[in-house]
């Protein structure tokens, strides 16, 4: 795909997420599919008009974190079932 299609397909996902009340105009993430990005898409996304992007990278983020390529921490329902779990998974213990 070139940018044009690229970004042609952004800014439809995102008329389609504002459209069907997932999204709020003022808030709109994008989480990379798959984890597939790079320095160009990530710019593409905010070119498009996205709020924030989330990888696949494991980990925390800061004031300096980049809104567009934002590391996550897995919460999984079999690491949340408890409140122990949830605070033991946000803790950073397992």
């Amino acid at each position: 795909m070139n940018h044009k299609e690229i970004i042609d397909e952004l800014i439809k996902s995102r008329d389609n997420r504002i459209a069907e009340y997932i999204v709020d105009t003022l808030f709109i993430p994008f989480c990379y599919p798959y984890g597939n990005y790079n320095e160009n898409i990530a710019r593409m996304v905010k070119e498009a008009g996205y709020s924030l992007a989330v990888t696949t990278k494991k980990g925390w983020n800061d004031a300096r974190s980049d809104f567009f390529t934002l590391r996550r921490i897995g919460i999984h329902q079999d690491l949340a079932s408890t409140k122990a779990m949830f605070g033991c998974r946000i803790a950073g213990i397992f």
